[in-house]
């Protein structure tokens, strides 16, 4: 599957735009705050129909407008695609696939498959658990519409029992009598929830080993362990042992007024040469780390969907010496398509893999080269 055509309108610092894209990929270069993020944000928006960066929808309109649209033209083996993601400021959020809208934003997800690579993700994924379990979920959301379901609804359930503990004001018969339908709930969801982590942590763990290895210089070792607030016994045993460990930490739980286990307090811990990375990695290794990760993400989604997912990698080769610029070019030549943005030109060594290159300057397509057709009229061809 690739994405062949996107169309913006009042996108970010793109008024109006139309971009067309080989399946291989593409370099998108141009200076400082010109727009090159924010074509990789628009397309995480067809992916996920969110943006990357965690803006709201009012924030990525264009300044002055009230609204936004995305439309992205897709081939894939099984045919051509299309999906439509507008905003407005009185009627929300629509997302339509082949003109058809969608009942809810949910269903997007799987549609497109695609993996996303930011800078600005490195502190905020590893330093902190929550980006930590945010990516575990994006990634087995997009592998799996149960994941998603269970998420979804595990949320909510968290949510009304979080409410629920504030309210209590001491620990008996009727805190059980209210909390128990909760528990049940939450350790059901829950405990599916934990088990699709771990064995994707499982399924994940040899490439992103492998990917961190050509990655770091020196022989450095990576490696990654799911950590659980709540210890499964067996697979017949994962909802009874939540339900165990909810009773266990009733009193504390009322005394602090929220709830103390489950997967929304579970972690990744990750290690280099056995050192704990989130305390003593440098930024040199945590760049590596995360890069390693999505890249594990690409081929862990490839052999779910027999199909590549998009790669974003925005900003990828600053800071990485050419040893590793080369090694990357590499491995992304055994990947479907990929875009990827730089503001210089000598931070572009990917001159041999048939992509297109893009200058962007002020929301705007203003050159094309290798492999780009001509555009039609009014029209930017990338």
């Amino acid at each position: 599957m690739f994405l062949s055509i996107l169309d913006l309108h009042h996108f970010r610092n793109y008024a109006q735009e139309r971009l067309h894209f080989s399946p291989k990929g593409v370099l998108i270069r141009g200076g400082n705050a010109q727009g090159k993020s924010n074509l990789l944000e628009a397309i995480y928006f067809l992916s996920l129909g969110k943006s990357s960066r965690g803006a709201t929808e009012a924030d990525v309109a264009s300044y002055d407008q009230r609204g936004f649209g995305v439309r992205g033209g897709f081939s894939a083996e099984t045919g051509s695609f299309s999906i439509f993601v507008e905003y407005d400021a009185v009627r929300g959020k629509r997302i339509y696939i082949d003109g058809q809208a969608l009942p809810r934003a949910s269903l997007l997800v799987g549609r497109f498959p695609s993996v996303h690579f930011s800078p600005e993700d490195v502190d905020l994924i590893l330093r902190f658990p929550v980006g930590r379990r945010r990516i575990l979920d994006a990634l087995l959301s997009q592998e799996s519409r149960e994941y998603l379901s269970d998420l979804l609804r595990y949320r909510r359930v968290l949510t009304q029992r979080n409410r629920l503990l504030k309210r209590i004001t001491r620990v008996g018969a009727q805190a059980d009598r209210l909390l128990h339908p909760w528990d049940g709930e939450l350790a059901t969801c829950g405990a599916r929830i934990v088990r699709r982590r771990m064995a994707m942590i499982e399924e994940l763990r040899g490439d992103f080993v492998s990917f961190y290895r050509k990655l770091a210089s020196g022989g450095e070792e990576a490696s990654f362990t799911y950590e659980h607030t709540v210890s499964f016994e067996g697979e017949d045993r994962d909802a009874p042992c939540f339900m165990e460990a909810l009773s266990k930490n009733r009193s504390q739980e009322i005394r602090m007024g929220y709830t103390l286990s489950g997967p929304h307090r579970d972690d990744v811990r990750i290690r280099v040469n056995g050192h704990d990375l989130q305390r003593f990695g440098s930024q040199g290794q945590l760049k590596s780390v995360l890069l390693a990760w999505k890249l594990a993400e690409v081929v862990f989604l490839q052999r779910a969907s027999k199909q590549w997912p998009v790669l974003l990698l925005d900003d990828v080769f600053s800071e990485l010496d050419r040893r590793r610029c080369l090694i990357l070019q590499e491995l992304l030549s055994e990947f479907g398509q990929v875009f990827l943005t730089a503001a210089r030109e000598e931070d572009l060594p990917l001159t041999q893999m048939g992509f297109d290159e893009v200058v962007i300057e002020k929301g705007t397509c203003i050159r094309t080269s290798r492999t780009g057709s001509s555009p039609a009229a009014g029209e930017s061809a990338c």
